[in-house]
């Protein structure tokens, strides 16, 4: 099964990444289209919009046999390894 995830901002231009959300709050999608469908759906304030648009959204195909929902703010992806 395949997952997807949004999970990050990252600079455009560079290659460092941030948390965007706790990955609750956005929720998994079955398809990339269908998470960037929901990015555009986003209620957001116009100026922290326009703060997003210097950034590139990430979506991340997330790998559910390894990882298990939840969200680590120490960790680059946002996904907690399963022990």
């Amino acid at each position: 099964m395949k997952l997807f995830s949004v999970t990050h901002l990252r600079p455009r231009g560079q290659h460092t990444e941030w948390p965007l959300v706790d990955l609750k709050q956005i929720g998994y999608f079955t398809s990339e289209t269908e998470a960037r469908r929901a990015i555009r759906s986003l209620r957001l304030d116009p100026g922290f919009r326009r703060f997003l648009d210097q950034f590139r959204i990430e979506i991340v195909d997330v790998d559910v046999d390894l990882y298990e929902t939840g969200f680590n703010h120490e960790a680059d992806r946002g996904l907690v390894p399963v022990d």
